[in-house]
C-alpha cells in the first residue's frame, strides 16, 4: 500500500504524577494511507490531520514496539458502566472509508447518525470497533460530566521486568492534556464486576507530552494536539497478568488503547477469559486488523461542535 510517513521525536520522562515508571516514546512513526482525505503528510494546528492516521511504531529508548512485530494487542470489548450520556464514538471530521479503513460505525453495521446513543449495544459495540484499528483518528468523545469505561484485550500481559524499568505496557494518547482521569489495570472478574490490580494511576493535565500529531474529529470544531504517556504494570502494584484497563475521566477524549509487552513472549494466549467480554459490546477484529493497539488517550472536553 502506498503510503507517507513520519516520525517524530523529543519525548521525555515524567514527574511524579504517577507511581514509579512513567516514561515517555522517543519516537513515534505513523503511515498516511493511500485514498486518505488528510492533506499532506504532517499536521499542525492550522492543517489537522481529518482522516485516518495509522500507527506504526513506539521507541521507548532501544526498545521499539512496531505493528509488525507482534507488540500491539487488540481491544474486542467495551462496556460503559457509568455516565453512558457523557461518552460516544468518535472518528475524523472527513473520514469517508476512501482509504480502506472505515469509521467504527460503519465497520460494525451501524448508523453514524446515531453515534450519540446511549443504548448499550449500540454505544458499547461502537466503543469498540473505534479501539479495534491502528487509527489514531478513532477514539472516544467525552461529553461533559464523568464516565467510566473498560476496554478489554485480545490477549493478556505480564510485567516484562518485575523491577521498576523504562519500558511500559501500557501507552496512552491523550488530547488536548487538559483533563482528571483515573486508570485501573484489570486483572479477571467479569465484565460488569472486574478485579482489579491493586493501585489506580491519576493522571492531571498536563501529566503527558506533546506528540506533535495534531488531529480534528467529528465532534470538536477544533485542532488539538495528542499527547502520550507510558505506564509499567509496577505503576498498577501488580506481578498478575492484565486483561484490559478501566478508564473514569471528567471529559476526556481518548483516541485508541494499547497494551505493548516488550517480549511478545509475555502475550498470553488464547485469548482473554470469556466472562470479561461484554456480550453486547464485543467485535471480532478483521483478520487485516489483528497485529493492533496500544493505548491511546485523549482529553479535551470543551471546544466540541453541537
Amino acid at each position: 500500500m502506498n503510503c507517507s510517513r513520519l516520525v517524530i521525536w523529543g519525548f521525555g520522562l515524567l514527574g511524579p504524577v504517577l507511581a514509579d515508571a512513567a516514561v515517555m516514546a522517543t519516537s513515534v512513526t505513523y503511515s498516511i494511507p493511500a485514498g486518505s482525505n488528510n492533506v499532506g503528510s504532517t499536521s499542525s494546528i492550522s492543517n489537522p490531520f481529518k482522516d485516518d492516521v495509522m500507527l506504526e511504531s513506539i521507541a521507548f529508548g532501544s526498545t521499539v514496539f512496531s505493528a509488525g512485530g507482534g507488540q500491539f494487542v487488540p481491544v474486542i470489548s467495551a462496556y460503559v458502566s457509568a455516565g453512558r450520556p457523557s461518552i460516544n464514538a468518535e472518528r475524523g471530521d472527513n473520514d469517508t472509508g476512501s482509504d480502506g479503513n472505515p469509521d467504527p460505525f460503519e465497520r460494525v453495521g451501524l448508523d453514524p447518525a446515531d453515534h450519540e446513543s446511549t443504548v448499550p449495544s449500540f454505544q458499547d459495540l461502537a466503543i469498540a470497533s473505534a479501539f479495534s484499528t491502528l487509527s489514531l483518528m478513532e477514539g472516544i468523545d467525552g461529553e461533559s460530566g464523568s464516565y467510566t469505561f473498560s476496554l478489554i484485550f485480545g490477549a493478556g500481559i505480564t510485567d516484562n521486568n518485575p523491577a521498576v524499568d523504562s519500558v511500559p505496557e501500557v501507552v496512552l494518547f491523550e488530547r488536548g492534556n487538559n483533563d482528571n482521569s483515573t486508570i485501573r489495570a484489570i486483572i479477571g472478574g467479569t465484565y460488569d464486576a472486574p478485579v482489579y490490580a491493586a493501585n489506580s494511576v491519576t493522571l492531571d493535565p498536563g501529566a503527558y507530552k506533546a506528540s506533535g500529531i495534531f488531529i480534528d474529529t467529528f465532534e470538536i470544531g477544533s485542532a488539538q494536539e495528542l499527547s502520550v504517556i507510558g505506564l509499567d504494570l509496577n505503576d498498577f502494584g501488580t506481578s498478575n497478568t492484565i486483561w484490559g484497563i478501566e478508564i473514569t475521566s471528567n471529559g476526556g477524549d481518548f483516541y485508541g488503547q494499547f497494551l505493548s509487552p516488550e517480549d511478545p513472549g509475555t502475550q498470553l494466549n488464547p485469548n482473554v477469559p470469556s466472562g470479561l467480554l461484554n456480550p453486547s459490546g464485543t467485535i471480532v477484529p478483521e483478520p487485516s486488523q489483528s497485529l493492533i493497539l496500544i493505548l491511546l488517550v485523549g482529553g479535551i472536553s470543551w471546544f466540541r461542535r453541537r
